[in-house]
C-alpha cells in the first residue's frame, strides 16, 4: 500500500491532520497485490475548522510549546468559548423564533376565511426578524472574531507565540469569519 497527501508519502496507518492548511487536499491510495496487480484511488478531501476544533488545536499549540504564555492560550480559549456559547444561544433563540412562527401559522390555519392571507403576514413578519436577527448575529461574530484577529497581532511582537503558531490561528480566525 502506498499512501500519498498532496503528493507527500504518508507511512502512517492513521494521519494527523493538524499540520496541514485548511481548505482542499487529495489522498492517494496505491494498493499492489503479490502478483504485481494493482488498483488506485485519488480522494478529495477538504480540512475545515470550527470554534471547537479551533480551541483544540490552540490547547495542541500551547503543549507543543508554539503558544509560549499561558496567558495568551487562556485568553484565546476563554473568548472562543463565550463565543461559542453565544452561537449557541442564537440558535436557542432561532429555534423559540420559529416555533413561535409555526403557532401563529397553525392559528392562522384554524381560521375559515382570509387563512391564506395570515399566513402571507405572519411568514412576511418572520422572513423580517429572521433577517435582522442574522444580520445582527453576523456582525457580532464578525467583530468578536475581528478582536481576536487584533489580539493576535499583538502577541506575535511580543513572541508569545511561534510563527507556526501564529500562522494557524491566524488561518482559523479568517476561515472562521469568511465561513459564518
Amino acid at each position: 500500500t502506498k499512501i500519498q497527501i498532496d503528493g507527500q508519502d504518508i507511512s502512517a496507518t492513521s494521519i494527523d491532520l493538524f499540520p496541514y492548511h485548511l481548505g482542499s487536499h487529495q489522498i492517494n491510495i496505491k494498493i499492489f497485490d503479490l502478483a504485481g496487480n494493482q488498483t488506485a484511488i485519488t480522494v478529495p478531501f477538504y480540512i475545515i475548522t470550527s470554534i471547537p476544533g479551533m480551541i483544540a488545536d490552540i490547547k495542541r499549540l500551547y503543549f507543543e510549546k508554539q503558544i509560549t504564555k499561558a496567558s495568551t492560550k487562556n485568553e484565546f480559549v476563554e473568548e472562543l468559548n463565550s463565543l461559542q456559547q453565544y452561537i449557541e444561544r442564537f440558535g436557542n433563540r432561532q429555534d423559540k423564533t420559529l416555533s413561535k412562527y409555526q403557532e401563529r401559522l397553525a392559528k392562522c390555519d384554524k381560521r375559515k376565511k382570509h387563512a391564506a392571507d395570515c399566513r402571507e403576514s405572519v411568514k412576511k413578519l418572520y422572513e423580517r426578524q429572521a433577517y435582522a436577527l442574522n444580520k445582527v448575529y453576523a456582525k457580532i461574530v464578525a467583530d468578536r472574531l475581528a478582536d481576536l484577529l487584533k489580539d493576535l497581532e499583538k502577541y506575535y511582537p511580543k513572541k508569545w507565540l511561534t510563527p507556526k503558531a501564529y500562522e494557524m490561528i491566524k488561518e482559523e480566525l479568517i476561515y472562521l469569519k469568511n465561513n459564518l
